[in-house]
């Protein structure tokens, strides 16, 4: 199955000069609906993805953890730590990440600064420099600037008076959490980039060091190299690190055209699909781990989950669409299960293709195409949900203002229109039902800080709706046995 085969290095172009081309296909649309898209659907896209991600601490928490796992289901963990000490070695050779100090970082961890001629390894190809590696990281692209990394329109493309209005009007309902120009962008693209480097630097090393040990690199499916050449390797490296950290530069023109703008994160989705499809035959057992890990837990808080493939107790009903999800609940508090999904990249992806792809892809399209429709069929078209609450559904697709309501509890759309008529505060269906309560705020806040996860599993309304499941299940049973 595996072969051993001459990498062929391709031409490495400028790698930027591709990023700009591809975040510019938007100007090719010069049709009535192109300019439509350009001068209207882009703006508030891309004001709507920066508000959702970046200002959100634990946005930057979760992808941390998403790029982690895609390395380990990569490459395993044989030299990942000192890869992670060669990462920051590398990253002080620039040093500019605004608000993220990586000397300071370096002489917290006693890890010794390096000079660019500091040999950071040593192996079968020779004794590799800081300088070195770190040139080959970035002339192979692997270190974009956090426009590309979150996938932004470039300024001049969406610079419009709408552009400008939904900037200061998310502002100001995301109480300056999500304000554009300022030092909080500032801080929150550097620290974007310092994350996003640190992960594919990490990988990169990780990959360098296993070839410097004489291992063999998987390149892909069934296909495993052992690099001739030190540019050969530095080659296959950054090819391995960008499949398995995908960014827009990685999308064809006519997938920048449409697909991007039909579902706004298509790029990692796409990637992490591919990523994720070669370890699932390369290496099973990694994917397995994670899993495993779930249940043990489980298991170890005094949860009797029924299987690994099924990690939910008996004592409990739980709707189809937790229980189709690929993690269960972990630990338990007060008579209630509760459970963490922190971002790990097998999760996310299995649990939003996995049960069903169709929903799964619906759900994830632009919310300013899928709300009009999912308003007027009064149901979510991801999950099938009702809309029990149009004031609630408002606020959950806007940014900011979504954890605004969660954590407070109130409907922030709802309570603006009942104030400007003479009511007073809008409290959210589901806490008007008694569905959720403070310990709910508790949580949305920590997710908001950590991106923790953190699932109630137990609240009243899911377990109604199970119910529901349940007597529709054996009423279909029964009509088909008579």
């Amino acid at each position: 199955m595996f072969t051993e085969e001459v990498y062929v290095r391709p031409e490495v172009a400028d790698i930027f000069k591709r990023i700009d081309e591809v975040s510019r296909e938007s100007r090719v649309l010069t049709s009535d609906f192109g300019k439509f898209l350009n001068r209207t659907l882009d703006p508030i896209t891309n004001t709507w993805k920066y508000a959702i991600t970046l200002p959100r601490p634990g946005h930057h928490f979760r992808n941390l953890v998403g790029d982690l796992s895609f390395t380990y289901f990569a490459e395993g963990t044989r030299h990942s730590l000192k890869a992670s000490d060669d990462a920051f070695k590398l990253l002080s050779l620039r040093n500019q990440y605004d608000d993220v100090d990586i000397l300071r970082v370096l002489t917290d961890r006693k890890i010794n600064i390096p000079k660019g001629r500091s040999v950071i390894s040593k192996g079968g190809y020779g004794d590799l420099t800081a300088e070195q590696l770190f040139e080959a990281a970035q002339k192979r692209g692997l270190l974009p600037p956090s426009r590309i990394i979150e996938d932004l329109y470039d300024e001049d493309i969406v610079a419009s008076g709408i552009s400008r209005g939904l900037e200061k009007g998310q502002a100001v309902l995301s109480l300056g959490m999500a304000a554009r120009g300022g030092r909080v962008e500032k801080a929150v693209m550097g620290i974007s980039e310092y994350r996003d480097h640190y992960a594919r630097l990490q990988h990169f090393m990780q990959i360098v060091r296993k070839a410097q040990s004489g291992e063999f690199i998987t390149r892909g499916i069934g296909n495993v190299v052992k690099p001739k050449t030190i540019e050969e390797l530095f080659d296959v490296a950054g090819e391995r690190v960008l499949k398995f950290h995908p960014d827009v530069s990685q999308l064809s023109s006519s997938e920048a055209k449409y697909m991007r703008r039909l579902i706004p994160f298509y790029s990692w989705t796409r990637g992490a699909v591919t990523a994720l499809a070669e370890s699932m035959v390369m290496a099973p057992a990694r994917l397995q781990v994670v899993n495993k890990a779930g249940y043990n837990i489980a298991i170890a808080a005094g949860i009797d989950p029924n299987s690994l493939y099924d990690p939910f107790p008996d004592d409990q009903l739980f709707p189809s669409f937790l229980s189709e999800e690929m993690q269960g609940p972990q630990f338990e508090v007060g008579g209630r299960y509760y459970g963490v999904s922190p971002g790990i990249a097998s999760w996310d992806v299995f649990n939003m293709l996995g049960p069903d792809p169709i929903r799964g892809i619906v759900g994830a399209t632009n919310p300013l195409l899928r709300a009009p429709i999912e308003l007027l069929a009064g149901s979510s078209l991801g999950t099938g949900a009702r809309i029990r609450d149009v004031s609630d559904y408002v606020d959950s697709s806007i940014p900011g203002v979504n954890y605004i309501s969660s954590i407070s509890g109130q409907s922030v759309t709802g309570t603006l229109a009942s104030l400007l008529t003479g009511g007073g505060f809008d409290p959210q269906y589901q806490y008007a039902a008694g569905n959720k309560e403070d310990r709910d705020k508790a949580i949305s806040f920590l997710n908001y800080l950590t991106g923790i996860g953190l699932k109630d599993y137990s609240r009243p309304n899911y377990i109604n709706y199970a119910e529901i499941e349940a007597r529709n299940k054996a009423a279909e049973e029964a009509n088909r046995n008579r």
